[in-house]
Parts: structure tokens; sequence; C-alpha cells
């Protein structure tokens, strides 16, 4: 994995029923510039995600928890951060990906969220 603390990482993951495991959505969150959008369904935008401080401040623990035991899989997103994001805590939140990348602008970055949220759930559906 890619780790350079001074770089903007994406964390990327699947939204997924918990009994069946059923691809429901995928999700990605941007802690450096407190970014967090969700993709769910058949819809073809993303949904940002308006999150208080103790929520990013329970993403910036799932993230260095997750990284500082690669490379071993992450620990789920816990049910209140999934809650605040989807407005459901009965889905499971996996990392599957970490995204270095340069800052845009914030339009541009919404942008780019879209359409890399909208492929990912493709080819996440597609494999599972």
């Amino acid at each position: 994995m890619y780790d350079d603390s001074s770089t903007p990482c994406a964390y990327v993951f699947d939204l997924r029923h918990p009994d069946t495991h059923v691809v429901l959505g995928v999700g990605v969150v941007i802690p450096s510039l407190r970014c967090a959008s969700v993709l769910t369904g058949r819809s073809t935008d993303a949904r940002s995600a308006d999150l208080s401080d103790e929520i990013w401040n329970g993403i910036d623990d799932w993230v260095a928890e997750g990284n500082a035991g690669l490379p071993a899989r992450p620990a789920p997103m816990s049910p209140s951060i999934v809650a605040a994001l989807m407005g459901d805590g009965n889905v499971s939140a996996e990392r599957f990906a970490a995204i270095p990348f340069t800052e845009l602008p914030r339009p541009e970055l919404v942008s780019r969220v879209n359409t890399m949220l909208a492929e990912l759930l493709r080819v996440r559906r597609k494999a599972a």
C-alpha cells in the first residue's frame, strides 16, 4: 500500500448487507478534506454526507488503525459512522482501497468522486 501521510488519500469501502454480503453500494471518505460520499442502489449520483466533528474523529481513528494493521484487512467501520453516512447503521462498510490523489478544487473533486464511485459500484457488483 502507498503510505505517505503528506499525500491525501481517498479511502474507498463497500457497503454490504450484513447477512447476505450483497453489495448495496460503495463509498469514499477523504479525511484531509473532510469529504465523504456514498453511492447506493441504482443512483447515478453520489450523495455527500455532512458529518460532525465526532464522526470525523471516528473516521480518522478508523483510517489510522487500518493503516497501522496493514497488510491485514482493516476492520469494518463502526455502525455509528455507517449510520452517519447512510442513515442506516445496519450495513457493513469495509475498506478495500486507499487511493492517493492530488488535491483538486471542490467542483472537480465532486465530479471525479461521482465518476469513481459509479465505476467502482459497477465493478464491485460484477465481481460479487
